[in-house]
């Protein structure tokens, strides 16, 4: 599929997996080249977030995309001038330069549901529900999403958020909840000694998303003329306890679980019961999620199998 895209922060997680979704028409944009970058594909390598508007311009200019998909930013476990400068700071010099350019490029934007923030549990969640986000990263995330809205009313470019649920797939990062425990697994395997994960015992329901849902979703969005936040989950609430049980499961890792105690991974800002509605997303964009839990857990555990 080609759709002469520049994929910012095409190096990362979900950047490389839309990048190898592309065959051709494609220009990868970070810091460093990749090991796997898609035959047909282009590399330029830039600091996005110390980039100012008037090189991300020229680049822009020097590519002539029809789509360009801002799939950088600040993870979980960096601090808050980081988060603001990858962002917001990031984004902002990105819209600056799509202005400049001019001609209405398409931007596609990925967003976070950290952005809601703390939701009462048994509400299903839409893109009309309050924003009050519980971490800085959905703060900063926030506000990208607030200057991606605001200049597209404006008409400076024509753009729409992916408000994206909590991603899983090959390469997923150690931070994440199912990296650390799939990171874990793969550490005790062969070793013939247990892998022992500790949970927390208060209750913790995400909504989980496959990456290759996601890359679907963000191909439909680039051929698509709607404007503004779509929501794109799987709209499952799934017990963190399920999700970590089903992977166990599929690693055949003797496992030992322990509760009570301190996290295994990192748990900031929790947002309690996570199902979100993406009856929008099917609307507006043709989009439906179609992996479920044991598939994506599947991809992620045959993938750390074989990571170097």
């Amino acid at each position: 599929m080609s759709q002469n895209m520049v994929i910012f922060g095409g190096t990362g997680f979900v950047g490389r997996h839309i990048c190898a979704a592309l065959n051709d028409d494609v220009t990868v944009v970070g810091r460093s080249r990749p090991h796997d970058l898609p035959m047909g594909a282009k590399f330029v390598a830039m600091d996005v977030a110390r980039s100012g508007p008037e090189s991300i311009a020229e680049l822009l200019r020097a590519e002539s995309p029809r789509v360009v998909v801002n799939a950088a930013g600040e993870v979980w476990g960096g601090d808050e001038e980081r988060m603001v400068r990858s962002n917001v700071t990031l984004v902002e010099h990105l819209l600056a330069a799509l202005a400049a350019v001019g001609g209405r490029i398409r931007l596609v934007h990925l967003g976070s549901v950290h952005e809601y923030g703390a939701i009462a549990q048994g509400t299903r969640i839409d893109e009309r529900t309050e924003t009050v986000p519980a971490s800085a990263y959905g703060r900063t995330k926030l506000q990208a999403t607030n200057a991606v809205l605001d200049a597209t009313r404006g008409g400076r470019v024509s753009g729409m958020v992916l408000r994206v649920s909590n991603v899983i797939g090959p390469g997923l990062s150690p931070v994440s909840l199912p990296g650390a425990t799939t990171a874990r697994l793969r550490a005790a395997l062969g070793t013939g000694e247990p892998a022992v994960l500790t949970l927390v015992s208060r209750p913790e329901h995400r909504d989980f998303l496959d990456v290759r849902d996601l890359v679907a979703a963000v191909l439909a969005a680039g051929e698509s003329a709607v404007e503004g936040v779509v929501n794109i989950a799987r709209g499952e609430s799934v017990d963190i306890r399920t999700m970590v049980d089903a992977l166990v499961a599929i690693s055949g890792v003797p496992t030992e679980i322990v509760t009570d105690g301190e996290p295994a991974w990192p748990v900031r800002g929790s947002d309690g019961r996570q199902r979100y509605d993406v009856t929008a997303a099917r609307t507006l964009l043709g989009w439906t999620p179609r992996r479920n839990l044991e598939e994506m857990l599947r991809s992620l555990w045959e993938a750390a199998l074989t990571a170097h």
